[in-house]
C-alpha cells in the first residue's frame, strides 16, 4: 500500500476525558464570569449542550460535526461578556482550557510513533482522518509529537461532517489525488473508521484498543454488511510488528 490513513484518538493517542464532572463546569463558569458573564456551573453546562444541539441541527445531515469554538464564542456573547482579544484567539484559549480541564489522560500508544517512522522510512504517504475539534486537537497532536508525520490532516470540525459519512473520506481521496486501491484505513472503531472504509471499498486495519468482547465486536460489525476486507489487531504495536515483518506492505 502506498497510502495509510489513520484515525487519531483510540488509535494513535490514548485519551480519556470527562465532560460531566462538576469541577469542569465550575472552572468554566469562573473563566467566563471573569469576562463579564454571570453563569453558574449548571446554567453554563445546560446552555453549552443546547448550543451544541442547535449547531448540529443547523448543519443537518446524518453525521454533522459542529465547531466547538463557535459554541464557546456564542456562550460569551449571549452571556453578555466581552474580551479585548481577537475572537479567534479567545476561542482558541478557552477551547484548550476546556479540554485541559476535562482531560485526565493523553499519551501516545506504544508502537505508534515507531509505526509512523517505519512508514516514513518506506516512503509511504500518511494521512489523518479524525472525528475531532481543530481548536484543541492540533495542540494535542503537537504535545504528542505526531504532527510532522502526516502529509495532510483532515479534522471533521473543519468540514462539518464526520465518519462514517463517506463524503469525509472522499474529500481526502479527491484532494490528495490518491486511489482507494492503493490505500488503507487504520482505526479503532468498527462503526466509524472501518465503516467509512467499507463505504468506499477500501481495505482497513481494525485495532481493538479498548479490548471489546467478541460479542460486542460482532454486534458493531453488523453495520459493515458483507464487507470483510479488514484485519483485526489488539494494539497499534501489533500493527507495527506486522508491517515491520512484511517487506511488501
Amino acid at each position: 500500500m502506498k497510502n495509510y490513513i489513520f484515525d487519531l484518538y483510540g488509535t494513535l493517542i490514548n485519551i480519556h476525558t470527562d465532560e460531566e464532572k462538576a469541577e469542569l463546569w465550575e472552572k468554566m463558569a469562573e473563566y467566563y464570569n471573569d469576562f463579564g458573564t454571570h453563569y453558574t456551573k449548571d446554567s453554563l453546562k445546560w446552555r453549552y449542550h443546547e448550543m451544541c444541539k442547535e449547531e448540529a441541527d443547523r448543519l443537518g445531515g446524518d453525521y454533522p460535526e459542529i465547531r466547538l469554538d463557535r459554541v464557546f464564542l456564542r456562550l460569551l456573547k449571549e452571556g453578555g461578556g466581552q474580551s479585548d482579544m481577537d475572537d479567534y484567539e479567545w476561542c482558541l484559549i478557552v477551547a484548550r482550557y476546556f479540554r485541559a480541564m476535562s482531560r485526565d489522560q493523553l499519551i501516545v500508544y506504544p508502537g505508534a510513533i515507531e509505526l509512523l517512522k517505519e512508514l516514513k522510512r518506506r516512503e509511504k504517504r500518511i494521512y489523518l482522518l479524525s472525528n475531532a475539534q481543530t481548536c484543541f486537537t492540533l495542540d494535542e497532536m503537537l504535545k504528542c509529537k505526531l504532527s510532522s508525520y502526516f502529509q495532510a490532516i483532515y479534522i471533521s470540525s473543519d468540514y462539518g461532517i464526520k465518519k462514517p459519512d463517506p463524503n469525509f473520506m472522499k474529500m481526502l481521496l479527491e484532494n490528495e489525488r490518491i486511489k482507494v486501491s492503493e490505500s488503507v484505513m487504520v482505526g479503532n472503531d468498527l462503526t466509524t473508521d472501518i465503516k467509512v472504509a467499507a463505504d468506499v471499498k477500501m481495505k482497513s486495519l481494525f485495532i481493538n484498543s479498548y479490548d471489546h468482547s467478541k460479542e460486542v465486536l460482532q454486534k458493531e460489525a453488523e453495520c459493515l454488511g458483507d464487507y470483510h476486507d479488514y484485519e483485526t489487531f489488539n494494539s497499534i504495536e501489533e500493527v507495527y510488528e506486522s508491517i515491520k515483518k512484511n517487506v511488501d506492505q
